[in-house]
């Protein structure tokens, strides 16, 4: 499925911020606000306990375009962290996904995941050669640090490699599993 929108576009609400909200509120509605990661207006959302423990039910309440919408998101505490489970969860058939937040679309209605909305991030849309130069060009800063006297640049040296080699085998692992589901059985 293409991307069809950009992460940096979209509102991101944080399990976090409906935790520590919640956690303020002591039961009653609390307000969250979504963010923009380019820096546009904040989305205003009310959120309420509605029960439970681990899930924890929480009723969304936000207007956008004009249009209140009330729907729910289910809040879970784990080992990492509270992460939220994606709202098209519920749907027949809904996504399995659960992440430290969900995203609103500036054309959408409902908050859900990076996948179920279709997004997409900035770096993701270009162009192959401009990404590989820069890859290049971090490898090569990653080079002269590794030739420094310097222990401490060395050793961020190797820290960056390893990343940029993590970044590159989760990128080529992303496109064989890609092609694998679309070949005819």
């Amino acid at each position: 499925m293409p991307v069809k929108g950009l992460v940096e576009k979209s509102w991101r609400l944080d399990a976090s911020d409906i935790r520590a909200a919640l956690g303020r509120a002591r039961g009653a509605s609390a307000a969250v606000l979504a963010r923009r990661p380019d820096g546009g207006e904040p989305l205003r959302i009310e959120v309420t306990p509605m029960g439970g423990t681990n899930p924890i039910r929480v009723g969304v309440r936000y207007t956008i375009r004009g249009e209140t919408i009330d729907d729910h998101l289910f809040l879970m505490g784990a080992a990492g962290g509270w992460f939220i489970a994606c709202a098209l969860s519920t749907l027949p058939g809904g996504c399995p996904r659960r992440g430290r937040a969900v995203h609103l679309p500036p054309t959408g209605r409902v908050f859900g995941c990076r996948k179920c909305m279709r997004l997409g991030y900035t770096s993701q849309r270009q162009p192959l050669a401009a990404r590989i130069r820069a890859i290049t060009g971090a490898l090569a800063r990653c080079e002269a640090h590794l030739a420094s006297a310097d222990p401490s640049r060395q050793c961020g040296a190797v820290r960056d490699a390893r990343r940029i080699v993590r970044k590159l085998l989760a990128a080529s692992s992303r496109r064989r599993v890609g092609r694998r589901q679309n070949t005819p059985d």
